[in-house]
């Protein structure tokens, strides 16, 4: 199947690499697939900028250069109704210093403490302060509402044998069963693949079955094929595709189906 596509979306955690670090045989076949056509990065990960992630892939035999990175971070400023969010206004940004890259182009007035800022941004779960977080934002809300917006709906990612580790997504997702709304994006969500089609077709990509996008959650898989009319591939031992029960999953493909 790799020598029928000429365009190859690659999510990261999970896919490339885990917990436990290089998946198995994934730079060898990320190689293959240079040679044939183009591999973009297609991840939510918003922790870290293009330039920190492609570092450190490269540190690990692969060969993905920033600009063919593809954060949902990127729709801060991508998203017209995210960015919409931002002009003039002051920002409690949840996240590490690389990753208010992020907020470059978004029109924003510059960062705030949360008592004083106008929008709240969480980009990256931020470790053992994460809950802490959570309380502070819930309790900031109730004083003053004002947007709040994920640049990644992940909720976990695979850890050490079949451990979770919880991420942004989790987070904010508590942040919004406590009654207070949350703007997202990224995959799964429309917004992001939409902001996908518009990078590929920047570069000259058709939209059509030769493009293959690969990731170990399969709900990704099947709303970036609807979205984009494209080809999936569900990776499902080595990230966080053993949650996900199979026989209720349309489409399921596996690495060995796919001779990789």
């Amino acid at each position: 199947m790799i020598d029928q596509c000429h365009t190859f979306l690659l999510d990261a955690s999970g896919v490339l690499y885990n917990e436990e670090g290089v998946i198995p045989q994934a730079v060898q076949t990320v190689r293959r697939m240079q040679a044939i056509g183009s591999v973009f990065v297609v991840t939510n990960n918003s922790c870290h900028s293009p330039a920190v992630i492609s570092k450190a892939l490269v540190n690990e035999g692969y060969q993905l250069s920033p600009d063919h990175i593809f954060s949902s971070g990127y729709g801060l400023s991508e998203d017209p109704d995210i960015s919409a969010f931002f002009q003039g206004k002051t920002v409690f940004f949840v996240g590490y210093e690389d990753s208010k890259v992020y907020m470059k182009n978004t029109g924003y007035a510059g960062f705030a403490p949360l008592p004083h800022a106008d929008v709240i941004v969480i980009s990256s779960s931020i470790g053992a302060a994460a809950e802490e977080m959570v309380a502070m934002v819930k309790e900031a809300l109730i004083q003053r509402p004002r947007p709040v917006i994920c640049c990644n709906p992940d909720h976990y990612v695979r850890g050490l044998g079949q451990d979770l580790i919880p991420v942004a997504g989790k987070y904010a997702a508590q942040i919004e069963e406590s009654g207070f709304p949350v703007h997202w994006i990224g995959k799964p969500l429309e917004n992001y693949s939409q902001m996908i089609s518009r990078r590929l077709r920047e570069r000259g990509v058709s939209l059509d079955s030769g493009v293959c996008f690969f990731d170990d959650n399969p709900v990704n898989v099947m709303n970036m094929q609807q979205h984009l009319g494209i080809s999936g591939c569900w990776i499902r031992e080595t990230g966080i595709g053993f949650t996900f029960d199979s026989s209720l999953i349309h489409t399921t493909y596996s690495a060995d189906a796919l001779d990789l």
